[in-house]
C-alpha cells in the first residue's frame, strides 16, 4: 500500500501470487497483476453502501427517487442546466444558484395562480 497522494488518493497493488487463489481471478486480473485506486470518498462510498443494506432506507429510497430523478429531468430540459451559459467556477455557481431558486419558486407560483383563478 502506497502513501496517499495529495488528493488523498491510494494504490493497492496485489502480485499474482496473491490473486492465485481467487476464483474470479481470470476476470479480475487478466494480466496477472491486479492493482485498485482507493479514492478519498471511499468511507463515504462504504457507510452509504451499509444504509442500503437497511429495509428501512431502502423502502424510503425507492419512494423518493422517482421525484428526485424528475427534478433533475426538469433541470436538464426546461432550464438546460446540462451545461452552464457562463464561464468560470463563480459565474456557473451562480447560475446553479439562480435555477435552484426557479425551480423552487415554480410550484408556488403555480398554486398562487390556481387560487387566483
Amino acid at each position: 500500500m502506497q502513501r496517499p497522494d495529495p488528493k488523498g488518493e491510494r494504490l493497492a497493488r496485489f502480485s499474482p501470487k496473491a490473486c492465485e487463489p481467487c476464483v474470479l481471478r481470470e476476470r479480475c486480473a487478466p494480466g496477472g497483476r491486479r492493482a485498485i485506486r482507493i479514492t478519498r470518498h471511499e468511507a463515504l462510498r462504504q457507510r452509504g453502501a451499509a444504509a442500503l443494506e437497511d429495509p428501512e432506507t431502502a423502502a424510503y429510497l425507492r419512494r423518493t427517487r422517482m421525484r428526485i430523478e424528475r427534478l433533475f429531468a426538469l433541470l436538464a430540459h426546461r432550464y438546460r442546466a446540462r451545461r452552464s451559459r457562463y464561464l468560470g467556477t463563480r459565474k456557473a455557481g451562480l447560475q446553479a444558484a439562480w435555477t435552484a431558486v426557479i425551480v423552487n419558486l415554480h410550484p408556488i407560483g403555480a398554486a398562487l395562480r390556481a387560487q387566483g383563478a
